[in-house]
C-alpha cells in the first residue's frame, strides 16, 4: 500500500469517527434547580464547542480527500512547495507547510516572501526538511539561520 493510500484510509477512518461523535452528541436541557440548570448550560456550551471543532475538522478532511482525488495533495496551498511526508502522516489534512501554517496562525503575511527574496525567510529555513529527519541523520539538529 502506498503512502497516499495509507493517508486516504486514515482520513476516511477519522471522518467516520467524527461522524459518529457528531451523531452521539448529548445536549440536554436539564430540569431542576438553578445549579442543575447552570451545569446543563455549561455542558451544552462545551458540547457545542467540541461539535464546532469536529465540524471544522470534517471540512478539512473533506478538502484533503478532494486534493488527493485531484492530484494536488501534498503541495502547500500557500507556496506550492511539497509538504514533508512526516507532516502529512502526522496531520493528514494539512494544507500548508509548517512555515506557511505558522505565518497563517500568526497573521504576519506569507512566509515565502513578497518579491523580496526567495524561499523561506531566515527564521523558517530548514523547517521543510526538519520533519523528515531522524536523529541518526547528520542534519538532524536544524538551527536558526543567522
Amino acid at each position: 500500500m502506498t503512502a497516499i493510500e495509507q493517508i486516504r484510509r486514515k482520513l476516511r477512518a477519522r471522518l467516520l469517527e467524527l461522524a459518529r461523535q457528531l451523531t452521539n452528541l448529548d445536549i440536554d436541557a436539564a430540569a431542576g434547580d438553578d445549579i442543575d440548570l447552570a451545569f446543563a448550560n455549561d455542558n451544552t456550551a462545551i458540547q457545542s464547542a467540541l461539535a464546532e471543532h469536529d465540524v471544522a475538522e470534517v471540512a478539512q478532511i473533506t478538502e484533503a480527500l478532494a486534493r488527493i482525488d485531484s492530484g494536488k495533495y501534498g503541495n502547500c496551498a500557500g507556496c506550492q512547495k511539497k509538504i514533508p511526508l512526516a507532516r502529512l502522516r502526522a496531520m493528514p489534512h494539512a494544507a500548508y507547510c509548517i512555515a506557511c501554517q505558522r505565518v497563517s496562525e500568526n497573521g504576519h503575511g506569507h512566509p515565502h516572501g513578497n518579491g523580496h527574496g526567495n524561499g523561506h525567510p531566515k527564521r523558517y529555513r530548514g523547517w521543510e526538511r526538519a520533519a523528515d529527519l531522524s536523529s541518526s541523520d547528520p542534519d538532524f539538529s536544524v538551527g536558526l539561520v543567522k
